[in-house]
């Protein structure tokens, strides 16, 4: 599923870091995207205090996972 140039490490630390931040999140709703290259899930937090978040997930040219996001939904869209 992941493309040979995500570094596992990198990925679980990313994964833990919001653990850590919102607690378990769950996946709401079907996700949008490109079709090809780019998805977003809205995600429901334990500990977000109700507010929203989102990841998006990026493809290679292969359609494995190159890279994942995870940012509070009214951030959308803006580079942190």
């Amino acid at each position: 599923v992941f493309a040979g140039t995500v570094k596992e490490d990198v990925l679980e630390k990313a994964f833990g870091r919001q653990r850590d931040a919102v607690g378990p999140c769950k996946l709401e709703g079907r996700g949008d995207g490109d079709g090809a290259r780019r998805a977003t899930f809205a995600l429901t937090c334990d500990k977000a205090r109700g507010k929203p978040w989102e990841m998006s997930i990026g493809l290679d040219d292969s359609g494995k996972i190159r890279e994942v996001f995870f940012r509070p939904k009214e951030r959308a869209g803006r580079c942190f």
